[in-house]
């Protein structure tokens, strides 16, 4: 939905840029979020469970009564009376789309394993002489938040430059290669200070690939098709990260603790080729979708 809201109040110029700007609000919360969490966790593991629900629910009555509409009234009348937006179906069967949400699916299933995994990772292999649960919680809190500043870094002040001189594309495959190094270098990393020398890769990749990839895809439809067009994205991303942490759990507790990484490095590779197949794409402008 945020997605689809910044889709409507940006131009395709400026797209990249807009929802790198969302992402780097949600990065910001990666920066203050795992660091206040670890701090409550020295409190009570219960804590952290109750700060987050006190905060959803300032950010339910921000959206209530502090956001506007995204659209004008007579936009609002015209998308009314417009062309019934395609199908999900139609969009699938398009073979660009199709390799752009086959991509994030990839790299996303791979980023999940980071996601579900890392804190027991972390655990057993970076900590495993730390004295308790909470010392445990307090520095992964610290390592997140550095991934925290690093993406709000790329995503407020890189991708924009990125994106006009490479385009989004190119920039797509530089993400999906620093992705690979830094699982690479994850999944054989023992020491804190390697593991936080790579927390930047990892923070620059996904912070550059996924607006990338949003900007990519609402060029695929009219200005009322953007919003099932992203939905139908995040889709693909929210099908990887239901499957991808009980795949990554699996395999971290019946091989090793580096294994969800090990194996993240060919599902990121297998997103590079799709990127370097998506380049012989023809990606439309946006006003071959004009409504009709």
């Amino acid at each position: 939905t945020a997605q689809a809201y910044i889709s409507d109040i940006s131009t395709e110029e400026n797209r990249a840029q807009a929802l790198g700007t969302i992402s780097a609000a949600f990065g910001t919360g990666f920066i203050f979020g795992p660091a206040f969490g670890g701090l409550l966790a020295e409190v009570s593991l219960t804590a952290p469970f109750i700060g987050a629900a006190i905060i959803t629910s300032g950010s339910v009555l921000l959206t209530i009564f502090m956001l506007k509409e995204s659209l004008p009234p007579e936009e609002r009348a015209k998308k009314s009376g417009a062309k019934r937006p395609s199908s999900a179906w139609h969009f699938l069967r398009t073979p660009t789309i199709l390799l752009i949400f086959s991509i994030t699916f990839m790299s996303t299933l791979a980023f999940s394993a980071l996601q579900s995994t890392f804190a027991l990772y972390a655990e057993r292999v970076i900590f495993p002489e730390a004295v308790n649960a909470a010392r445990v919680a307090r520095n992964v809190g610290l390592i997140l938040m550095v991934i925290g500043v690093f993406t709000v870094i790329t995503q407020a002040g890189l991708i924009r430059p990125l994106v006009k001189n490479h385009g989004e594309r190119n920039v797509v495959l530089i993400g999906q290669a620093s992705l690979m190094f830094a699982f690479l270098a994850l999944a054989l990393a023992s020491q804190v200070w390697s593991v936080v020398f790579i927390a930047p890769l990892i923070a620059f990749g996904n912070g550059v690939t996924q607006p990338s990839m949003q900007s990519l895809i609402t060029r695929f439809g009219s200005r009322q098709e953007q919003g099932q067009l992203l939905g139908l994205y995040q889709s693909a991303r929210s099908f990887a990260l239901i499957i991808g942490p009980i795949f990554a759990g699996f395999i971290f507790q019946t091989i090793s603790p580096r294994a969800p990484y090990a194996i993240a490095v060919p599902l990121i590779g297998i997103a590079f080729i799709l990127g370097v197949f998506l380049k012989r794409h023809e990606i439309p402008t946006q006003t071959q979708h004009q409504v009709r």
